[in-house]
């Protein structure tokens, strides 16, 4: 990644600055986020309040691996944070109007989410973030060398339902009706027992296989096939279309909006 420090982006905003204003606003920038960032993350946020076009944005549609990105956002998911030896990350998953995907945030970054200033439905701004391969497919980490602006703004969120056949990687909204329901299967592992269930599912575009996990196919008790339902963030990998953690499946009254 972009390795940028407190003197280097200075350099870009010279012309408007004298450095003392500037070291003054890095100090004011680091203090609005109670001190979870250091002084080089603080001088990326003044530099993009005062020349918002320095760090390239791009839309979520168009993300690719190894490159360094800028986006706009809406929080769509906030996951738990989970500390390890030596740091934490927090799971987010966010949205434009072009798609969807995990956003991970590392370390001092990761306190924002856990200190309550990210929450579900709000807007940020994520400035130079590292696109990867990650579990829900394509992903942007920020760690070090990136920062997140809270409260970004108006931004739309993605709304747009995708045919079964085509949910082929990454996180996607679908509609579709429950043809059938197969029995739960319970596994053990070292952290304990997961829930799994699978349920056929058609829609204008043909019949696909789901696996619902955990809570998810706990909820799925409740439903019966012939059902109408809508699954909010489920995800394709490998083939497969899941329902887990970052999910959420409701019942419609029927199934009579095409997917988008």
């Amino acid at each position: 990644m972009q390795d940028w420090d407190k003197d280097g982006l200075y350099e870009a905003v010279k012309d408007m600055l004298s450095r003392e204003e500037f070291e003054n606003k890095v100090k004011e920038a680091a203090a609005e986020y109670g001190e979870l960032i250091d002084e080089a993350a603080a001088a990326m946020v003044v530099v993009d309040k005062l020349r918002g076009d320095f760090f390239n944005v791009v839309k979520i549609s168009d993300l690719e691996e190894s490159k360094e990105v800028t986006l706009y956002a809406r929080v769509e998911f906030l996951g738990e944070v989970k500390k390890f030896d030596g740091g934490k990350v927090a799971n987010i998953v966010i949205s434009d109007e072009t798609g969807m995907c995990m956003l991970v945030l590392w370390d001092n970054n990761a306190g924002l989410a856990e200190d309550g200033r990210i929450v579900e439905g709000m807007t940020i701004k994520v400035i130079n973030g590292y696109v990867k391969k990650g579990y829900y497919g394509i992903e942007v980490n920020v760690g070090r060398w990136g920062i997140v602006e809270i409260d970004a703004g108006d931004i739309k969120g993605y709304e747009k339902n995708v045919k079964l056949v085509d949910a082929r990687e990454g996180i996607v909204n679908i509609r579709a009706r429950i043809k059938k329901i197969y029995p739960t299967k319970i596994f053990f592992t070292e952290k304990g027992e997961r829930f799994a269930a699978s349920i056929l599912a058609e829609d204008e575009s043909g019949e696909r296989l789901i696996i619902i996990w955990d809570e998810m196919a706990k909820v799925l008790q409740g439903f019966e096939e012939g059902d109408s339902i809508e699954i909010k963030r489920a995800y394709a990998k490998n083939g497969e279309l899941h329902a887990g953690a970052i999910s959420f499946i409701k019942k419609l009254a029927a199934y009579d909006k095409k997917p988008e």
